[in-house]
């Protein structure tokens, strides 16, 4: 009876902090990722669902305190992570547009540099591939990991390109879901892999070497 009490009397509050979402709008869109730098500076992305393009097209929103703005680079493809290393250097990845972070030709990698959205993705060349997570830890050290070609993928950014690491899944069907680091020589990969023929991945008690994929890598 308490809880309940509660809840009608928070509903209110709560209902009302809300009322400054992201308008659906009319047509189908999908936001994976946020980063809070500040109470006036948040950015979500994701993908939209346009006519001019036959999958999603990159979605954008920027929360500055009082309202959602959107952003719509003319960019087919959907976002998946977004990382800051500061509000002037912030990173977006994705893939192909189909939702889900789906393969895909498209490989969207953009840049926000304070003024404005570029695509950085010099160096990156995927096989139906899709970046699933990004760290930024400095303007000249940025990782993404992903999978191209049924390969788990690992993508280093040294300020001019992106270049391949090579992965210890080799022969293995493999993918990386995640990245996280506390300083650059102290990063993390976490994932999937399974050997050719087998049907299903263990995610939890089984051997590093046959499915669950956990990769630590300095530099």
């Amino acid at each position: 009876m308490f809880i309940v009490l509660l809840l009608l009397l928070l509903f209110p509050f709560l209902a009302g902090a809300c009322t400054g979402s992201v308008e659906p709008g009319p047509t189908r869109n999908v936001l994976n990722a946020v980063v809070a730098l500040a109470a006036n500076n948040v950015w979500a992305v994701g993908g939209m669902s346009t006519s001019k393009h036959f999958g999603l097209q990159v979605l954008i929103e920027h929360w500055d305190g009082q309202h959602w703005q959107t952003v719509m680079p003319d960019m087919e493809g959907e976002l998946c992570a977004i990382s800051a290393d500061s509000a002037n250097d912030i990173w977006a990845v994705g893939g192909g547009g189909y939702y889900n972070c789906s393969l895909g030709s498209q490989q969207p990698v953009l840049h926000w540099d304070g003024q404005r959205w570029q695509s950085l993705s010099v160096g990156i060349s995927l096989d139906k591939g899709v970046l699933l997570s990004v760290l930024a830890l400095s303007p000249r050290n940025v990782w993404a990991v992903g999978t191209s070609g049924r390969q788990a993928l690992i993508e280093h950014w040294d300020g001019s390109s992106w270049k391949s690491v090579t992965q210890p899944y080799e022969g293995l069907a493999s993918s990386l879901q995640a990245i996280a680091g506390r300083a650059a020589n102290d990063l993390w990969a976490v994932g999937s892999a399974v050997e050719a023929g087998r049907s299903s991945l263990c995610r939890e008690s089984c051997k590093i070497s046959d499915s669950s994929a956990i990769l630590t890598f300095q530099v």
